[in-house]
């Protein structure tokens, strides 16, 4: 939100570039949960004002995430019972949803709550999975749906594009949950990607299976980072990045479910990369800048061609 705020070149770009917004860290529950039963939606409140002024859809990211529970929360976990906890979460997660229904019209329900590794599943070592137990998931996506019955409710998380031991987990995920009726609508996959990413047939797999099952997905968090160590991207390293992002997006544009393409950003002047990578960056479609990449020209064509 600061550079929202505080930089008109950035507002000017989001106006003047995008028809979908998401908030990156102001819509977690760290920053609205700010006790048992207060909600602070100073930030989200200004970033749907801005939406709306501008005729833009607004993304809901996140209900529920491990690496943003409350810092009051975690002090008095063990004051809380189980079941009084899971009272606290489902007022939690109808008061945010109920805020914005009809203004949002998709949720990550949760956020990454698969594990990496050869046989990933479930965090185990997630806040939520130890109080409530391996169960805590489906609850959510009922608790959502009934706070606003038109909003789309997705499982989103990362290096989940091709088939893999990943991939596969979110898919028995999913599976299980529609099977148990659970209202799930889709999958995001978020898209954070490193420079020379190219299509291929495992990409397509996946979403197809995801599709096959009835649901939805997106492209959620896209960006393509390079290795800077300092230096400024050549011209082979942005031609490389413009393959890529035209790639992700001929994915979305010509396989069965993709309802959304979204870059986590629009310009490498605030994107989180080099605060996570040093030594990486230049992974948006705008440079520091403000100015249009080969990659940006490349969604352009696309889009255009469609």
């Amino acid at each position: 939100m600061a550079a929202l705020d505080g930089d008109p070149r950035y507002r000017a770009a989001l106006a003047r570039e995008c028809n979908l917004l998401v908030a990156e860290n102001v819509q977690k529950p760290h920053a609205l949960w700010r006790g048992p039963t207060t909600y602070d939606f100073t930030h989200t409140d200004r970033l749907a004002q801005f939406a709306h002024d501008h005729g833009q859809t607004l993304r809901g990211h996140t209900l529920l995430w491990h690496q943003s529970v409350p810092r009051w929360l975690q002090e008095h976990e063990n004051d809380y019972s189980s079941e009084a906890l899971r009272e606290l979460l489902q007022a939690y997660v109808t008061a945010v949803v109920r805020r914005y229904r009809g203004v949002i019209t998709v949720w990550d329900v949760i956020n990454e709550a698969v594990e990496d590794g050869e046989t990933p599943g479930l965090r185990p070592e997630s806040f939520w999975y130890r109080k409530l137990g391996p169960d805590y998931i489906a609850p959510l996506f009922h608790w959502a749906q009934a706070a606003d019955p038109s909003a789309r409710l997705y499982y989103n998380d990362y290096e989940a594009e091709a088939i893999g031991p990943k991939s596969d987990a979110i898919y028995r995920l999913v599976q299980d949950l529609l099977a148990r009726g659970v209202p799930i609508h889709g999958v995001g996959l978020q898209g954070h990607l490193e420079n020379g990413w190219r299509l291929e047939e495992t990409h397509r797999a996946n979403v197809r299976r995801l599709a096959a099952l009835g649901l939805e997905w997106q492209i959620t968090e896209a960006d393509v980072r390079m290795p800077l160590n300092g230096a400024p991207p050549t011209e082979s390293a942005l031609a490389a990045q413009a393959d890529a992002y035209g790639d992700l997006l001929e994915l979305c544009l010509t396989e069965p479910g993709c309802q959304g393409f979204v870059t986590w950003g629009v310009t490498d002047a605030y994107s989180w990369i080099p605060g996570f990578r040093p030594g990486w960056g230049a992974s948006l479609l705008l440079d520091e800048d403000f100015r249009p990449k080969p990659a940006y020209f490349a969604i352009a064509e696309a889009l255009n061609n469609d």
